[in-house]
């Protein structure tokens, strides 16, 4: 056989010199012209086939018209046969193919003897996206991103009654080295630091036997042990504070100690909070500017760091957040911030927006509340963000446009009216709303609207099939592997894999009422209430991150418009493809499984 058998491609790089070998004494080479059946259905498997140079279609036998995948240059067919001892499908040669032919018996000795080996064939999308990672030799940002909370990071936390004064307070915090405690009162916990100490005695005058329970903050920002590092650098961003109380995660009563910025950031070296400050320290339009171009500059960083597109798009989306929530806070008077609420909706509204291009957000205002200057004011603040490269999506969905401006009663009258009309654009509308996020001014008008959105939604069963429906009308594309036309070498990994996922997820919450705006923690709770396998939800979260990842390391969008590009396949390495391939098929299934849950396929 000619030596260039690629071993460099997953499980064959798992493969030690003696079980290379044996693959290369075993291996035969076959040729077929186009049109050729390499392998027949319903006949014993006899063969693993590895693809040298050519192009070969899986389809069905009956009446050839559903086509299952393309295979090209480096791709394996037919594992399932050699497990089932049948082929199921039909193989045809689109391109003139030359191939490798690994028997059956040696594949079946490899698979004996190579764990590796057997697990890439048995596994999940999970554990395949694991071995083909680990395989790559990835030792990058990921590995510290992932690391969890547990004792070992957890500073000790001082805690007093209510009752101690300034004084004892100050004393044992000194003797202590600590720069802050928690006071434990009818109130429950709350925060008291070093400044605030400070600033009680040399600027407010407080007597030293002041109890130093009138002194806490109450609403604490806490974690539990087992949660990301990640998330808890995420909440330090999100609120501009630089320690969070740690609770044990078996009883939600138990302070365990505290977590700082400085312990955080010697793992995560992102610079994602040094950013955050810079952001909030903008005075003017210029700096804001710089800070927001710097997301370019970190996400860069982030990427070449191998950090996954599920972390990226939750932190990103954190700054642009902080960014349009400085912006809100210049453009509208402080007084007025008390009785409306700012939101994201969209990819923004479920922590999914990495680029800082097209952008849902809207406002909620209180009822009854009279605010003349309304449209003055948010002119102003979208006229900044489109300057600071912010502009609203294809649908106009901004402060800018009135239909996204209105009282608390007259958005959930609006929503009613979106359910009560089945067409394409409510649906589209509702998904939008679906995704609210409340992120400046009075958060209780954002969460007031959800609950009762979800109790309007959640009730109405026909609306929530209608509104499935789309999650599974775009055909899953498993055959653009191919090179037989130029629309067969890219894929819309929007239509074809990202949006039935989102929306089916999407829908599965909707009827379960989940206050939950994040497609991965819908996932999650859906697989905790049963709703969703965990088996599948573990996949169709590896797929939509896979997904998110693909589309991110792709220039995401076409310039001057606000049109995805498709993702064109040329540089792709066959483990990729593989991936992408089993990513697909996940969604497939779950776009099954969407039809029966929902009873769509008697619609």
């Amino acid at each position: 056989m000619p030596d260039s058998f690629n071993f460099n491609n997953p499980p064959f790089d798992t493969l030690n010199e003696r079980e290379r070998q044996l693959v290369v004494g075993s291996l035969d080479l076959s040729y077929h012209a186009n049109g050729e059946i390499i392998i027949e259905a319903k006949q014993p498997a006899h063969s693993l086939h590895i693809i040298h140079k050519g192009v070969v279609e899986e389809r069905s036998e009956e009446d050839h018209q559903e086509i299952y995948a393309h295979y090209t240059h480096d791709d394996i067919f037919d594992v399932r046969s050699l497990f089932s001892g049948t082929c199921k499908h039909e193989y045809i040669c689109l391109e003139e193919a030359i191939c490798y032919q690994l028997p059956r018996t040696t594949f079946e000795q490899l698979t004996e003897q190579n764990t590796n080996f057997r697990r890439y064939f048995h596994t999940n999308l999970v554990d395949k996206q694991e071995l083909i990672n680990s395989s790559d030799g990835q030792q990058n940002l990921s590995e510290f991103i992932l690391n969890k909370i547990e004792s070992s990071n957890i500073q000790p936390l001082l805690i007093v009654p209510a009752e101690t004064s300034i004084a004892d307070l100050t004393l044992q915090v000194k003797e202590n080295h600590s720069d802050c405690a928690l006071v434990k009162s009818e109130r429950g916990y709350g925060m008291i630091t070093g400044t605030d100490l400070l600033h009680a005695v040399v600027l407010q005058k407080s007597p030293l036997d002041t109890p130093v329970a009138e002194l806490a903050h109450y609403e604490l920002i806490s974690v539990q042990t087992g949660d990301f590092l990640f998330d808890a650098m995420l909440l330090m961003t999100r609120h501009q504070i630089e320690r969070v109380v740690v609770f044990d995660h078996n009883t939600t009563d138990h302070v365990l100690g505290v977590l700082t910025l400085t312990q955080i950031l010697s793992l995560l070296s992102t610079h994602s909070h040094i950013l955050s400050l810079r952001i909030a320290r903008a005075e003017t339009k210029f700096e804001l500017k710089l800070a927001v171009n710097s997301i370019d500059e970190l996400l860069d960083r982030l990427l070449s760091n191998g950090v996954k597109s599920r972390f990226i798009s939750k932190l990103l989306t954190t700054l642009h957040e902080q960014v349009v929530r400085k912006v809100f806070q210049r453009r509208v008077p402080e007084e007025v911030q008390q009785h409306c609420c700012l939101v994201f909706m969209g990819s923004a509204g479920r922590g999914e927006q990495i680029l800082k291009g097209p952008l849902d957000y809207g406002l909620i205002i209180e009822d009854g509340y009279d605010w003349p200057e309304c449209c003055k004011n948010l002119q102003k603040m979208h006229k900044e963000l489109v300057s600071l490269g912010y502009k609203p999506s294809k649908g106009n969905i901004c402060v800018n446009n009135p239909d996204w401006v209105k009282p608390l009663q007259q958005w959930l009258e609006q929503s009613n009216r979106w359910i009560l009309d089945p067409s394409t654009d409510s649906i589209k509308k509702i998904a939008t709303m679906m995704d609210i996020h409340g992120i400046a001014g009075k958060l209780g008008l954002f969460h007031d609207f959800q609950q009762r959105q979800l109790r309007q939604l959640s009730s109405d069963h026909l609306f929530i099939r209608n509104f499935t429906r789309p999650a599974v009308q775009f055909h899953t594309p498993l055959t653009f592997f191919g090179k037989l036309k130029s629309s067969m070498e890219s894929l819309d990994l929007q239509r074809g894999g990202i949006f039935p996922i989102v929306q089916g997820v999407r829908a599965l919450a909707m009827e379960q009422g989940l206050p939950i705006s994040s497609t991965f923690e819908r996932m999650d709770e859906l697989a905790h209430n049963g709703v969703l396998d965990t088996t599948l939800a573990a996949n169709l979260a590896e797929a939509l991150q896979l997904f998110m990842q693909l589309q991110l390391e792709q220039t995401s969008f076409v310039e001057n418009t606000d049109e995805k590009q498709p993702l064109e396949f040329g540089t792709h390495s066959r483990s990729q493809r593989d991936l992408l391939r089993h990513a697909l098929h996940v969604v497939k299934k779950f776009k099954q499984y969407l039809e029966v849950h929902f009873h769509l396929d008697s619609h």
